[in-house]
């Protein structure tokens, strides 16, 4: 698993409460999704530093963001390389 932040700042932009914070994730498999947090003042050290933040998202995140990397690399083995048909709509009419 590969894991960027890909974003990392005060929320919301009028009268912040805290910090937004995303991470890209790669799974093994190559699947690519976002998953992101609003990390509240109050969970955090006074002037927190970048790294303190991004700890405290990842703790709040990490069971999620795992649970769906193996999720994700499961459907990719059930789907790739396999015929699929995409579901007809309704209002298309085909």
């Amino acid at each position: 698993m590969n894991i960027v932040i890909s974003q990392l700042e005060l929320y919301p932009e009028e009268s912040p409460t805290g910090f937004a914070v995303a991470f890209t994730i790669t799974t093994p498999r190559g699947r690519v999704f976002n998953q992101d947090v609003l990390v509240d003042f109050a969970s955090l050290p006074a002037s927190p530093t970048d790294t303190e933040i991004a700890h405290a998202a990842w703790r709040s995140l990490r069971r999620t963001i795992r649970d769906r990397t193996s999720k994700l690399d499961r459907e990719s083995l059930s789907l790739v390389g396999k015929e699929w048909i995409p579901p007809v709509e309704q209002d298309e009419g085909v």
